[in-house]
C-alpha cells in the first residue's frame, strides 16, 4: 500500500491520507454501500458473497498480484539408535531409514490425493472456509477441512498430525515442513460496490495498478520482505501507464469525489483495533511502522 498511496497521491496530493478500516464481521456491507470505499487487495474468485459468486455482487480493480498457494506437510526426522556396531551397519541404517522416510513423504499434491484415499487420517488445514474452497476441486472429496485461527495453530496441527496436510496462502516454513505447490495461482484485487458511484474510483486504482506494475513495485516488495514471493499476475497492460489515465479531481465523481472532498481513503482491513494481525512477512500490522509485504 505504500507504492499505492504513493502514485495516489502523486495524482491527487500529498495530503490525501490512508485509513484502514478493522473490521472482522460487517465489513462487506460496509463496502458494498459505499461508506468504506474499497477493500484491501484480496480474493476475488474463490470467495463468495450471500452463497453466490463475488464477482456478482462486487467490482474488482486490475488485478494487484497473485498468490501461489502452498500445501505443506509434516517434515519425517531421520531417527538413528546407536543399535549397530559398525561404521558399514550405521551407513546401510541410515540408508534405510531415509528410504523409508522419502517413501512416506507427502512431495505433491497428486501423492497428497492418494494418502487420503487410502485411508487414515483425511483432514486438512485451513486459515478460513475461502483458502479451501480455493483448492476444493482438486482434493480427494474424503477430506475433511478444519479451520484453524492462526498460523501457528496451524503449524501445530501438521506438526503434531491433527491434520495431514494444510494449506495457506503465502509461503510456509521450508524448514520445518515439506512444501508443495497446489499448481493453484489465487488472484487478488481491490473490490468497491457497484454501479456509478464506484467507476471513477476504480479508474484511479486501474492508473496506479498499472504504474506500480510498470515500475516493478511488486518484486521491489516481495525482494524486501523475504520469503514472501508473490506471482505478477496483469489483466490490464502496463507497459504504457499514459494509456491507463487518472481521472480529473476536478470532474470526479461518486466514491473518488468523497475520497477527494474528505481528503481520506477509507480501506476495509481484517482485525480489530488494538488486536492487529502479525502476517510476519505477508504484514505485519502490530509494528510501527507497519512493516511486510
Amino acid at each position: 500500500m505504500v507504492a499505492f498511496m504513493a502514485e495516489f497521491r502523486a495524482a491527487y496530493g500529498n495530503d490525501i491520507q490512508l485509513e484502514r478500516v478493522w473490521m472482522t464481521a460487517g465489513g462487506t456491507d460496509m463496502v458494498l454501500n459505499g461508506s468504506i470505499h474499497m477493500t484491501e487487495p484480496y480474493y476475488i474468485y474463490e470467495s463468495l458473497h450471500d452463497g453466490a459468486l463475488k464477482k456478482w455482487s462486487h467490482k474488482f480493480s486490475c488485478i494487484v498480484m497473485g498468490y501461489e498457494q502452498q500445501f505443506f506437510s509434516k517434515r519425517r526426522a531421520k531417527v538413528i539408535t546407536d543399535a549397530v556396531t559398525s561404521d558399514a551397519q550405521c551407513a546401510a541404517a541410515l540408508k534405510t531409514c531415509e528410504d523409508k522416510r522419502l517413501m512416506s513423504r507427502i512431495t505433491s499434491w497428486e501423492e497428497l490425493n492418494s494418502k487420503i484415499e487410502s485411508g487414515g487420517n483425511v483432514k486438512m488445514g485451513f486459515l478460513s472456509q475461502a483458502n479451501f474452497l480455493s483448492v476444493q476441486s482438486m482434493l480427494s472429496t474424503k477430506v475433511e477441512p478444519v479451520i484453524f485461527l492462526s498460523t501457528g495453530q496451524l503449524y501445530e496441527a501438521v506438526v503434531n498430525g491433527s491434520v495431514r496436510a494444510a494449506l495457506i496462502s503465502g509461503v510456509p516454513d521450508r524448514t520445518n515442513f515439506t512444501v508443495f505447490s497446489t499448481d493453484v495461482i489465487s488472484p487478488r484485487a481491490f473490490q468497491t460496490m457497484p454501479g456509478d458511484r464506484s467507476v471513477d474510483l476504480l479508474r484511479a486504482l486501474d492508473a496506479v495498478i498499472a504504474r506500480t506494475h510498470n515500475a516493478g513495485e511488486l518484486l521491489a516488495a516481495a525482494t524486501a520482505n523475504p520469503p514472501f514471493q508473490a506471482v505478477e499476475v496483469h489483466t490490464c497492460r502496463a507497459d504504457n501507464p499514459g494509456a491507463v489515465p487518472f481521472p480529473a479531481a476536478s470532474t470526479a465523481t461518486g466514491l473518488l469525489k468523497d475520497v477527494l472532498d474528505s481528503k481520506n481513503l477509507r480501506v476495509l482491513a481484517s482485525g480489530t483495533p488494538g488486536n492487529y494481525p502479525n502476517w510476519a512477512q505477508d504484514g505485519n500490522y502490530q509494528a510501527t511502522p507497519m512493516t511486510g509485504f
